[in-house]
């Protein structure tokens, strides 16, 4: 995978396909900034595999690409060519502590290297509480922690873990803006842990771009924890993380739009190791992988 990836980085950058964003802030030197900068995004290769018609989460560690399908507790290591190098069924491990997950929407890379499992979904009937399940992958080392909702019931698709160790997470609306929720806490294995209500998110809050653009079906937290996305179904949209408070930033923030090549439904989104692209897949088959890549560069502020 990281031979396909550098490849493909490199001739993208070559062709001169950048498109100039704007500029976000820098807290290195006030006299500067850093001048963010989106490729043209161009398909890596396409996942075929029957087991995977419903992709919902994706992740990067050390450059091996995972994914989850909604239907189950199975997570699934592509090669570069998008095709299943390694599956791990964590059902067993978890039926040994009395847990089930329900719909599991999203895949999350914590700062420790975990993956997470979150099991947020509520497409079916909306839910009161959530549950993320922690694996090291490769190894029987799951954790198990419970959400909590303040009130109400809540359909979510997007959970993201700060280097804090707290989680966030972004609900699905498809009318108005989504609320985002926040741990005051870091996650701690058999811990039933509440969430409170920071604020909201809209991306579009014109509603210019109709339902597909409100949605938020994915989100990702890049390796130097300052920068986190969110994904509709029409794009993605980037945040800065300037004092690691992901609810903060999303809430109070100003995203920067980054154009996803066209999917049948996009669910997953996820950062390279090197945090010089983000990765895009969708649901149905075939599920291209989709890259564009980021460049950032500190200039000065005039």
């Amino acid at each position: 995978m990281r031979v396909a990836v550098a490849a493909a980085v490199a001739l993208l950058v070559a062709v001169g396909v950048l498109v100039d964003v704007g500029l976000t802030s820098g807290a290195a030197d006030p006299a500067t900034v850093v001048r963010t900068t989106y490729g043209a995004g161009a398909p890596l290769c396409s996942v075929t595999d029957a087991r995977l018609g419903g992709i919902s989460g994706m992740a990067v560690t050390d450059d091996q690409l995972w994914v989850v399908d909604d239907r189950g507790a199975v997570v699934y290591r592509l090669d570069d060519r998008c095709r299943v190098a390694a599956t791990f069924d964590l059902a067993p491990v978890l039926k040994k502590r009395g847990v089930v997950l329900s719909d599991v929407e999203d895949l999350v890379l914590g700062p420790e290297g975990r993956l997470w499992l979150a099991d947020v979904g509520g497409n079916r009937a909306s839910r009161s509480g959530v549950q993320l399940v922690g694996w090291v992958p490769g190894t029987d080392d799951v954790r198990r922690v419970v959400l909590d909702y303040p009130s109400g019931t809540y359909d979510a698709e997007a959970v993201l873990i700060g280097s804090d160790g707290r989680a966030v997470v972004v609900t699905k609306v498809g009318f108005g803006p989504a609320t985002v929720f926040a741990t005051d806490t870091p996650l701690v294995d058999g811990a039933t842990i509440p969430l409170v209500r920071r604020g909201t998110v809209d991306v579009d809050p014109t509603g210019a771009g109709g339902t597909a653009a409100r949605l938020v079906t994915g989100a990702a937290v890049a390796r130097s924890g300052v920068f986190v996305v969110l994904r509709t179904y029409a794009a993605a949209w980037e945040y800065d993380v300037p004092d690691g408070d992901i609810a903060e930033a999303l809430v109070g923030g100003t995203p920067r739009r980054v154009a996803l090549p066209e999917s049948r439904q996009g669910e997953a989104i996820a950062y390279d190791t090197a945090g010089t692209a983000l990765l895009a897949t969708t649901e149905g088959l075939p599920a291209a992988v989709d890259r564009v890549p980021v460049t950032r560069v500190r200039v000065p502020a005039s």
